[in-house]
């Protein structure tokens, strides 16, 4: 029975479901932006990709549901930190990140992350050693540096 199965789904998989038009198991850009319109905190398109690449927290290039999950479960706030990005810093992390990632599989790896470290050095922002630093900043624990772990290394730490 329908209104069964419904009743055992949690808000976030309701949600999820409502806005995963193609039910393909991810929501596009465009389908987060219609999520967040609907719940109050409109984003234009800009900012709805920019959230889509920070809510990947694998690196896959999908905003799957446990992602999603993740991220509604976070805090009240889960809307303000999506308006709250500066457009024009995300997209130089982005593309500073992208440079890193030299296998363009989504993430930075450990033989990667040795020269985005070096880079982040070069600009005095205090650093513990590289493998506490990787440590520190893989908060999954994958054993690499997704966008979205970086994005939140970078906004914790800026002076």
């Amino acid at each position: 029975d329908f209104s069964q199965s419904k009743a055992s789904m949690s808000l976030s998989q309701i949600l999820f479901n409502k806005y995963d038009v193609e039910g393909k198991g991810s929501l596009s850009a465009g389908e987060l932006k219609s999520l967040c319109y609907h719940m109050g905190h409109p984003l234009n398109d800009e900012k709805a990709a920019q959230a889509v690449q920070i809510l990947d927290t694998n690196g896959d290039g999908q905003f799957t549901y446990d992602e999603f999950k993740r991220w509604w479960a976070s805090s009240e706030q889960r809307f303000a930190t999506l308006e709250s990005i500066d457009s024009q810093w995300l997209a130089g992390v982005i593309t500073h990140f992208k440079y890193y990632d030299r296998d363009e599989s989504g993430t930075v790896s450990r033989a990667e992350a040795p020269a985005l470290y070096a880079s982040l050095q070069s600009t005095g922002r205090p650093l513990p050693p590289l493998e506490k630093f990787l440590d520190n900043i893989d908060s999954n624990g994958s054993g690499s540096l997704s966008l979205s772990e970086y994005i939140e290394f970078l906004r914790a730490t800026q002076p």
